[in-house]
């Protein structure tokens, strides 16, 4: 990731080791790196998704959308949803495992 950015790596690293602000420098590139990746995600999926706005609405509405906060209903209907997706069934107590079953 750094030799990608930096010329020379190697002497920024170790500038910042004598430094005393490694973790610091490291936490920046993380972070980022993380800003680029999901830019690049928004920006792949704004494109072949979302053809009814510019790049620059598109965000804007998710700002305002990652604002909101699901609800209780919201949640169980999600999950609901996804168990049906999963065909997932769970066991009732004292049900054995078809496996254990004679």
């Amino acid at each position: 990731m750094l030799f990608q950015r930096y010329s020379d790596p190697l002497a920024l690293l170790n500038l910042m080791i004598r430094a005393g602000r490694m973790h610091e420098f490291v936490g920046e590139i993380v972070t980022i790196k993380n800003e680029e990746t999901e830019d690049q995600v928004l920006w792949e999926f704004w494109l072949h998704k979302d053809f009814e706005r510019s790049f620059a609405e598109f965000r804007e509405l998710l700002a305002q959308s990652s604002t909101q906060e699901a609800s209780e209903e919201d949640l169980v209907s999600i999950v609901q949803q996804s168990k049906a997706i999963l065909s997932f069934v769970p066991q009732e107590e004292g049900e054995e495992h078809w496996m254990y079953s004679n």
